[in-house]
């Protein structure tokens, strides 16, 4: 301390404090990517947010997922929480933990979001998405069996259509019957359509009508196909032989016209 000269000193004193303002923004906080992506296999996966610049103070933000395509609990497990930066640290993650099945899917997205930061203002992105890519094979469509049989006397013949596993998906496919040695409009009801599955289904089937007449005749055979499958692919089994079972008795006469000649 230097003595005063000619002067006293005065109040407060012979000492005083200097405050250095700051005059450095605030950081920001963001997600490091605006959009992640992990295998259903997976299991879980981390999700980074980064700071701007560092900050000698602490830095708070809040995080949490929400259902987009993706639902909680069934493609992957919500997370919520804060995220907390030490002086220093511009880096830090969270968990999310995916949720695997054995349904083929189309792939689907968990929301990002960022809220309430402390020490630090919100950048961009401040919300992110998350893809879970499936990991599952595509289904087989195919028919049941590669042969069928119904009676005469039976009204309508049932060919079952199965998927290998269930979908995730809406699945279709193609059906259309044609001759093999009975003829459509004299022994059968010709048919062609599609089939759907809707998502988690397994069986569908194909309604066939069989023609009654009152001839004796041989067993006669019908030629169904299966083509042009969505969200699925053919299998073994994409053609199949439905059996027309002749219902006369075996004793029965054929009367054939006589014509005068």
């Amino acid at each position: 301390n230097v003595a005063p000269v000619s002067a006293t000193i005065g109040v407060p004193g012979n000492s005083a404090v200097l405050t250095i303002v700051d005059d450095d923004p605030q950081p920001t906080v963001k997600f490091s990517n605006s959009a992640y992506a992990v295998s259903e296999a997976a299991g879980s996966t981390t999700i980074a947010v980064t700071l701007s610049s560092l900050s000698s103070l602490p830095v708070t933000v809040n995080y949490a997922t929400g259902n987009s395509t993706a639902i909680a609990g069934s493609d992957y497990t919500a997370a919520t929480g804060t995220l907390t930066f030490a002086p220093g640290e511009s880096s830090k993650t969270f968990p999310i933990a995916i949720t695997a099945d054995a349904l083929d899917e189309e792939n689907e997205l968990v929301d990002l979001s960022l809220s309430t930061p402390a020490g630090a203002t919100l950048g961009t992105p401040a919300n992110a998405s998350l893809t879970i890519t499936d990991d599952d094979p595509t289904p087989t469509v195919q028919f049941e069996k590669s042969a069928f049989s119904a009676s005469e006397g039976r009204d309508t013949a049932l060919i079952t259509v199965t998927l290998s596993v269930p979908s995730g998906k809406l699945v279709t496919v193609n059906y259309a019957s044609s001759d093999g040695s009975a003829t459509a409009g004299a022994d059968y009801a010709a048919v062609s359509g599609t089939l759907t599955f809707a998502p988690g289904a397994t069986r569908q089937q194909i309604e066939l009508a069989i023609l009654e007449d009152t001839l004796v005749e041989a067993s006669e055979t019908i030629d169904l196909a299966l083509s042009s499958p969505n969200s699925a692919a053919l299998g073994e089994q994409q053609s199949a032989t439905l059996t027309i079972l002749d219902n006369e008795p075996s004793g029965s006469q054929l009367y054939l016209p006589i014509v005068a000649r």
